[in-house]
């Protein structure tokens, strides 16, 4: 199944994400380990089909609404991948899947639960004040904003989306910003 959301086709993706089989779950596109996406953390990234927000410029914008190209995201499939790299990581990071807030605190109350030291990171092209309160309280960071293309990405100084780390409260986005040598340019 191909769905083009940008043909006006804007519900299929989100209801299939959502309900698939009598089972509720997310469809992810792949999985990784990445140490740029959360300073000083070491994550298992879930890159999760089907964002809804259809961001200008968005370089997952190819094959984000491919859900045929993805794989159901259930506690069983969480839990293989997890026994697999939970010594290797620090935390969990999830590239989307707000869109079904209900679901994605399933899957991080599982995390909490069975893999207590791990934290939990979600990116999301939501303004924050979109985001649920119920999941928020559930993250260690949370990237938010839309991607305009005119201001890029968390390496511009010039972003609108930060990144927070929801324990200390603190903006942590100029953790990004730094030259070739790796010198903050805060600090310049």
């Amino acid at each position: 199944m191909v769905i083009d959301m940008k043909r006006g086709i804007n519900k299929i993706p989100l209801l299939y994400n959502r309900f698939h089989k009598g089972i509720f779950m997310l469809i992810y596109y792949n999985y990784d380990i990445v140490m740029q996406e959360i300073p000083t953390e070491v994550m298992l990234s879930f890159s999760i089909l089907g964002c809804p927000n259809n961001c200008n410029g968005c370089h997952w914008d190819k094959i984000n609404h491919r859900l045929d190209k993805g794989k159901k995201l259930d506690m069983n499939e969480l839990r293989i991948i997890l026994n697999k790299y939970s010594n290797s990581i620090s935390g969990v990071l999830f590239f989307g899947g707000e869109w079904d807030t209900k679901y994605l605190i399933e899957l991080i109350e599982f995390i909490k639960k069975e893999y207590s030291s791990l934290k939990i990171a979600l990116y999301s092209g939501k303004d924050l004040k979109e985001l649920d309160i119920n999941l928020l309280e559930k993250l260690d960071y949370i990237k938010y904003g839309p991607y305009i293309k005119e201001l890029g990405n968390l390496k511009s100084n010039i972003t609108n989306q930060r990144l927070l780390n929801l324990n200390t409260k603190e903006d942590i986005t100029y953790m990004f910003w730094t030259d070739i040598i790796g010198v903050n340019k805060e600090y310049e």
